[in-house]
């Protein structure tokens, strides 16, 4: 039995992303190792709730359309409570604790994707508006 887990980590990650894109002076320190003075694993917590909150806000917005601040503030109460959920279960895992800079690096990624849903949900609203006047 092979252990799929060990085959890739962090340090793999990091490795692969220094080689594509360690050349920005700003972007990569080769001494520390740190993205934009962060290890990746905090990073890796900005893109899984940047995901994580295009779903949830879409998901919020298409349910209580066309009530923009219902639905933003539905997507940001459900990620807050998953970020705090990914914190607290640290505590049961040995080795592991609740992290503040990975519950910012969550809200980095979720409110960026709660806020650009919403901005493309109200232009389009918008639009639709506009274009029902002008035709009526």
């Amino acid at each position: 039995d092979r252990d799929w887990s060990s085959d890739v980590c962090s340090s793999d990650l990091n490795d692969l992303l220094a080689g594509l894109f360690g050349w920005v002076p700003f972007l990569y320190d080769p001494e520390t190792g740190l993205w934009l003075g962060m290890d990746i694993r905090h990073w890796a917590h900005t893109a899984e709730f940047l995901v994580l909150g295009v779903f949830v806000a879409m998901s919020s917005y298409l349910a209580l359309r066309p009530r923009l601040l219902s639905a933003g503030g539905i997507a940001l109460l459900v990620c807050v409570a998953c970020s705090l959920f990914d914190q607290c279960h640290k505590l049961f895992v040995p080795g592991r604790h609740f992290d503040g800079l990975d519950l910012a690096m969550d809200a980095l990624g979720y409110g960026i994707a709660i806020l650009a849903v919403l901005l493309c949900a109200g232009l389009m609203l918008a639009r639709c508006r506009k274009r029902n006047a002008n035709g009526a």
